[in-house]
């Protein structure tokens, strides 16, 4: 059981408006299911970050967009075993992968074992930057 409030993210919708005409997403037996893993695991991440979002009305419109393009990704990664499918016979100097950082972003969730969680912006404890020029070598 989910404890995401009814509404919270996105929706069918949405993301096959992202997606564009040409893409039968809405008629995919398996779009509700992309939809709702996506608004999961935004929720999921915004909730460990240390989010409050305890209505549908707490999802602003960056957190929309990257459960949105979460949805779109995981549409677009259906049925392969890594990354994006892919119909070239060689790789491409530019990836179509790489959205996750964005929608990282967009969800204001950090980065894992970079950015230290439940520090807000700018407060940053003496012991934690301590151990932040210990790990780049400072001497003091």
């Amino acid at each position: 059981m989910s404890d995401v409030p009814a509404g919270w993210g996105t929706e069918l919708a949405t993301v096959a408006a992202l997606l564009g005409p040409t893409v039968a997403f809405e008629t995919d037996p398996l779009a509700d299911l992309y939809v709702d893993a996506a608004n999961e695991w935004c929720w999921r991440k915004r909730h460990e970050a240390g989010y409050v979002d305890a209505t549908a009305a707490d999802a602003t419109a960056n957190v929309v967009m990257g459960c949105t393009l979460y949805a779109a990704a995981l549409y677009r990664e259906r049925q392969s075993v890594d990354g994006y499918q892919s119909y070239e016979d060689f790789p491409t100097a530019a990836l179509t992968g790489g959205s996750l950082g964005r929608i990282r972003q967009l969800l204001g969730v950090g980065k894992g074992r970079v950015d230290a969680s439940g520090v807000e912006p700018g407060v940053a404890s003496a012991r934690l930057l301590a151990r932040r020029r210990r790990r780049a070598g400072w001497l003091w």
